[in-house]
């Protein structure tokens, strides 16, 4: 790991030198020497420029610079000095972005403590965020409360060219629409090995943004009490070039209640306050859901799609809606790849693939195919889709491997920018790292229930759909 750059003899060049360097040479070398690393901690006191004299997270954003990294020490970071809430409009460089990473992976926690969001960044353009958990959203005096919120003043305004890797969320405010990860008017933006599960209207849906990859999550929806559609992955809310490739999605509603009053920020919505009871739910639409599209370009309707994704439910889980993968009303998605499980012999109202009606007939690009479908009803399309490849069974051994048969969906091997590759998906990359985050968070575990309860994605999908050949693994 760089601990900085230094000065120029640190690279080997003499004042001669440097003076006969070529220009762009230099001036490169002049950017190298400008990053800087920092360390915050959940106590410092210090100066930041060494892990042994931290600062507060707070501190860095004045002094933070494009290619600077700020590295944050192990703990649970709480109070308002603590949350990564960087100044409105601050932004790195192509090229030199600002990072925020935990020094180790997983040992960092943003506690929002219901009453702060953990993570906000307002039109700050070229961020890296790395390796921390965030949880337990809340803000005092405002309905809006994502755990990690990408947002700006205007589409093509917000948190541009962010990139998240290794981060777990969970837990938004309980009220109006928080998603406990909110993405709003922020265009070229990668989540790559994530999760995110507990209270949230969405775990995670881009709304008026364009160039979404949403890479490797696992999403559990849990319960939230508002008014407002429901789902775990969403692929587009007026949103464009949305990308979801090798993302697990499921639904429990373990933390929905079971009688509740339900809450809208309009108190004038003919359903707000509306007695709810046996664990119900206003909207639920389905774990992997398209979305809502303007109107406005039909030539955008095409540029979105889900790649290599499984959705599940068990049989205990309180799934009160049809689909676990919806293709939507607007046309312009395409589904290739994916598994829909229903746990068999359960859930019997429940569809692995469905579709709405078109509301503009006119648009086409509606697609599926290699798709496998284990359990509940049979697959309900509302034409016009085009469908192709498509496995039905009652249980896995009705079916053909989603791992090694041209038959149905294969999900052996990473999509990566919408491409196929060969490069093994499994195990899970963030197994043990959402085993801890479920733990820390009082949640069942992944295989909560199962005949091999060790907490791992990776067993559950083996005990889901069998055995992943040991060729089809990368070596651990």
């Amino acid at each position: 790991m760089s601990k900085g750059f230094g000065s120029f003899r640190r690279f080997g060049l003499s004042a001669a030198g440097a003076a006969l360097a070529c220009a762009t040479h230099l001036a490169g070398a002049i950017t190298s020497v400008r990053a800087v690393e920092y360390y915050a901690s959940p106590d410092g006191t210090g100066d930041g420029r060494s892990a042994g004299n931290p600062f507060k997270v707070e501190s860095f954003w004045a002094v933070a610079k494009p290619g600077d990294t700020l590295w944050l020490k192990d703990g649970t970071y709480t109070g308002e000095d603590s949350m990564i809430v960087p100044p409105k409009g601050l932004s790195g460089e192509p090229g030199r972005p600002i990072a925020v990473k935990a020094l180790h992976d997983g040992k960092v926690l943003i506690d929002g403590a219901h009453e702060r969001q953990p993570v906000y960044l307002n039109g700050t353009e070229w961020f890296v965020l790395e390796g921390f958990n965030a949880c337990r959203a809340g803000r005092p005096g405002d309905l809006s409360a994502s755990v990690i919120t990408l947002t700006g003043d205007a589409p093509g305004k917000g948190a541009n060219h962010t990139v998240i890797r290794r981060v777990i969320a969970w837990d938004a405010k309980d009220n109006y629409n928080n998603n406990v990860w909110g993405h709003n008017r922020s265009d070229h933006v990668l989540y790559e090995d994530v999760a995110g599960f507990g209270i949230g209207r969405k775990i995670l849906q881009p709304f008026r943004s364009k160039h979404t990859t949403i890479r490797r999550a696992w999403g559990r929806w849990e319960g939230f009490h508002a008014v407002g559609p429901k789902m775990t992955f969403g692929l587009y809310y007026h949103s464009f070039n949305t990308t979801i490739e090798n993302c697990i999605g499921t639904w429990s509603g373990e933390q929905q209640k079971e009688t509740y009053r339900l809450f809208c920020a309009k108190r004038s919505h003919p359903r707000n306050g509306q007695l709810m009871t046996k664990y119900a739910m206003d909207q639920p639409y389905g774990v992997f859901v398209s979305g809502a599209l303007d109107k406005s370009d039909p030539s955008l309707f095409t540029q979105s799609k889900m790649l290599g994704c499984i959705g599940y439910i068990r049989g205990g889980d309180r799934f009160p809606t049809k689909n676990i993968f919806t293709v939507g009303a607007e046309g312009g998605i395409e589904l290739r790849d994916c598994v829909a499980y229903i746990e068999p012999g359960t859930q019997r109202h429940a569809v692995g693939f469905g579709s709405c009606h078109p509301r503009n007939p006119e648009i086409s690009g509606r697609e599926a195919h290699n798709l496998t479908a284990i359990g509940g009803a049979e697959i309900a399309w509302r034409q016009p889709v085009s469908v192709s490849n498509v496995e039905h069974g009652a249980t896995a051994s009705d079916v053909t491997s989603i791992f090694n048969s041209p038959k149905g969906a294969q999900v052996a091997y990473r999509y990566v920018d919408g491409k196929l590759t060969s490069e093994p998906l499994w195990p899970w990359p963030m197994d043990q790292r959402i085993k801890a985050a479920l733990a820390l968070a009082g949640r069942r575990s992944v295989t909560h229930g199962m005949a091999r309860d060790d907490g791992l994605v990776t067993s559950a999908i083996e005990q889901m759909f069998g055995s992943i050949p040991a060729e089809m693994k990368n070596e651990e």
